[in-house]
């Protein structure tokens, strides 16, 4: 063997398969009698080196080097490249540019020593100096396929993704089992969003090497970006199959699974990852989130704590533990939380949306709106948030501006459909959009595909039912919510949600029992408003009075309505002053509620106040004409709007009122009774009782629709069935204790016994 091909075999020595063979073979060499003391001396240094006896491989280099300077100084400059990759390797890298400078002064043309000078500068993270030596190795070689390869992991460094590309492009090209060179372009394609190309890099790179655990990760960490999480797990799992101590592959993977909603399975990942990282704050904050999502709160919150402990700059806890803060009702606190977050990164803009809903929840919607706006500045593509944007206008009644946003909404929906067919996300939230609208069919029909896409995601499925709710398709609905209850048992807004379309078919006690459910997950405002509403329509007045005092307390969204409802209660109990401060006190917070008004006159006319009565029904005139102005379409303000005029001896306008309110809405009861009322006061009996029949129809248990049936049976001589009637209402106030109506049938009933007499 010569003192050339000696070279050549240290030159190819980055084949790790081929090391041990080599080894062997050089020992064998050293048995040759023949060998010189040059080739001699360059196995005794490879030898070394390969024993970890680094100093003295230098050493043994350093002595060759000087020997064969001037006699063979395409060996000595090779030695001196040896000892600079050797001091490269270690804790020396600066030293080492001493070596190189010498092995190229020897040899000036030399492409290796350019290209290890190259390498070592990049690990020193000087990348732009590190490409021009690879620059100047591929002008003397530019053949030379790792010569490439560094460049191109040298422009990743400096996020020049498109030409580092261009780089393994060449490397592969020269070298097509080049496995790395897939890996790191696979790499830059990620950075780029080319996630499928990025794919099929990392599947190159596997099938050249099976045992390529970062290649898996990074596979996984591709797949979690366009929603294949299932296929994610499974490169997860191979990458901590090959590396069992590979935090960040725990962590993408307990991820991957929250993607899914398998919340419980990501906590044990995000614990291995705090057991192999006990300071990472990132996990905390990771299995904190996924603790919030199943209503472990107050762990929840811990962990967000302790994540904020371990890295007070951590923005995207803030962003958490503001997120848990508004589960556990503290409001407040967690716009603090978000305001933490957007302070340490203002370009953050999920702080922002977050803040926003927030605010929307308080009633700040001005202010909310505001933080929408920034998020969608910072983020133009961020499609949910005009939704949200949409429905803080819509609370604010700027009813086309909020179209205009969840038309918005939608188109930046189809186009993220459009780039990623894959994402049962983007359907699922283009139908919550859809339903905004009252696209309720074509709601139905993006999350029919979301659960096709991810038949596991709990929210979809509470999604459709309240789609279905709003179709009155209440059993379909019911299916749905068990469905999202199944998967998710702590799901509080789909125990919820049940109960309310429950309640809408009449079911109050199954309703309430999921009310219950509810609580137990989540102490919400909305649901003891809920409850107490459920609870009011069975009569159980003094127990929905309390549901209703601690909605207020906890300020639910709409505390105007909690307020009218439980002054209702109190009217039905007969007390009449605690129902009037409760219908000032809804008026005060919205001084245009028809409601109470309506409610405030009843209550004046029977006491006696009939000025104040008359003032109050006025009232809810005027207020129902600037609701019907902005929304001409709402039933419920016209057949309002009807009751007032009627309780001001106005029936033919009343009527006009009721016509308008059965046309927008013709499967409600209330309007139909309610002119059968004002028909029976003009004496027009016969089309009353069409009236109360076409009510008692669509509701069979409503007693006030039997009452006004029973005085228009009256009124046409039919006295036997009109006392049916009466006695009907009774059985049915018996249960809903109304105590004034229940008065006022038992009056018709005497007078009609008495007439009897």
């Amino acid at each position: 063997m010569n003192t050339k091909t000696l070279i050549e075999i240290i030159e190819n020595l980055n084949d790790l398969e081929q090391e041990g063979k080599i080894a062997e073979t050089l020992q064998e060499e050293l048995q040759n009698a023949e060998l010189s003391l040059v080739d001699r001396a360059i196995i005794d240094a490879y030898l070394l080196q390969q024993d970890g006896k680094i100093a003295e491989a230098i050493e043994k280099w350093r002595s060759l080097a000087n020997i064969t300077e001037g006699l063979d100084n395409d060996l000595a400059s090779h030695a001196w490249l040896s000892i600079g990759s050797l001091l490269s390797e270690g804790d020396q890298k600066e030293d080492a540019f001493s070596a190189y400078d010498k092995a190229l002064h020897l040899k000036p043309d030399s492409a290796g020593v350019y290209n290890n000078r190259g390498a070592t500068k990049a690990l020193l993270e000087q990348y732009a100096d590190a490409i021009s030596d690879y620059d100047e190795a591929l002008q003397l070689n530019s053949e030379y396929a790792d010569a490439y390869y560094n460049r191109g992991w040298a422009k990743n460094e400096l996020k020049q993704y498109e030409p580092a590309i261009a780089d393994y492009d060449e490397t592969i090209r020269l070298n097509p089992e080049y496995a790395d060179a897939y890996y790191n372009r696979g790499i830059a394609k990620g950075e780029l969003k080319q996630y499928e190309s990025a794919i099929a890099d990392y599947d190159e790179a596997i099938r050249l090497n099976p045992e390529y655990g970062d290649a898996y990760y990074n596979r996984g960490g591709a797949k979690n970006e366009i929603y294949h999480h299932e296929t994610a797990i499974s490169d997860f799992d191979e990458a901590l199959r090959l590396k069992p101590d590979f935090a960040e592959a725990y962590t993408n993977r307990g991820i991957a699974k929250y993607n899914l909603g398998q919340y419980e399975a990501a906590i044990p990942d995000f614990d291995e990852t705090i057991r192999l990282k006990p300071d990472d704050a990132d996990a905390y904050s990771n299995r904190g989130f996924a603790k919030s999502q199943i209503n472990q709160l107050e762990e929840a919150l811990a962990d967000c704590n302790e994540a904020i402990r371990l890295d007070p700059t951590l923005a995207v806890a803030y962003n958490r533990r503001g997120i848990t803060k508004i589960r556990l009702q503290q409001h407040e606190a967690a716009i603090e939380d978000f305001d933490e977050t957007i302070r340490l990164d203002p370009e953050y803009n999920f702080g922002y949306a977050n803040r926003g809903y927030v605010k929307n929840q308080l009633g700040q919607h001005e202010s909310a709106i505001a933080d929408y706006d920034e998020a969608i500045r910072l983020k133009p593509d961020y499609a949910n948030v005009y939704t949200y944007r949409g429905i803080a206008k819509e609370k604010l009644e700027q009813r086309e501006a909020a179209k205009s946003d969840y038309e918005e909404a939608i188109k930046r929906f189809d186009e993220l459909i459009r780039i990623n067919p894959g994402s049962a996300s983007d359907y699922h939230s283009r139908g919550w959009t859809k339903d905004k609208l009252g696209q309720y069919e074509a709601a139905i029909t993006d999350y029919d595909e979301a659960l096709r896409l991810n038949p596991d995601r709990a929210t979809t499925y509470h999604n459709r039912g309240y789609t279905k709710d709003n179709l009155k398709q209440y059993e379909a609905a019911i299916a749905d919510y068990s469905e999202a209850i199944r998967l998710n048992p702590n799901y509080a807004t789909a125990y919820h949600n049940r109960g309310v379309t429950k309640g809408n078919i009449a079911q109050h006690e199954a309703a309430i029992a999921d009310y219950n459910e509810a609580l137990e997950l989540d102490l919400s405002a909305v649901t003891y408003y809920a409850r107490g509403y459920a609870k009011a329509q069975l009569g159980q007045y003094e127990s929905a009075i309390v549901d209703y005092d601690e909605a207020i307390r906890l300020k639910t969204p709409n505390d105007a309505l909690a307020y009218t409802n439980r002054g209702l209660a109190k009217r039905l109990l007969g007390q009449y002053e605690a129902a009037i401060e409760d219908f000032d006190e809804a008026i005060g917070i919205k001084p245009d509620y028809v409601s109470a008004y309506n409610n405030r006159g009843y209550i004046k006319e029977k006491l006696g106040q009939s000025e104040e009565a008359i003032a109050a029904y006025e009232k809810a005139i005027i207020n129902s004409d600037g609701l019907i102005e902005r929304e001409p379409g709402n039933s419920t303000a016209y057949n309002n709007r009807g009751y007032a005029k009627e309780k001001l001896g106005q029936p033919e306008a009343a009527i006009v009122d009721y016509d308008e309110a059965i046309r927008l809405n013709p499967d409600s009861a209330n309007p139909y009774s309610n002119r059968g009322w004002a028909k029976n006061t003009l004496g027009q009996y016969e089309s009353a009782l069409a009236d109360c029949n076409e009510a008692i129809r669509l509701k069979s248990d409503y007693a006030g629709a039997y009452k006004n049936r029973g005085v228009a049976k009256t009124g046409l001589g039919r006295i036997h069935e009109a006392k049916a009637d009466y006695h009907t209402a009774l059985e049915l106030l018996e249960q809903v204790r109304d105590e004034p109506l229940k008065t006022e049938v038992e009056e018709l009933l005497q007078e009609l016994e008495n007439a009897e007499k």
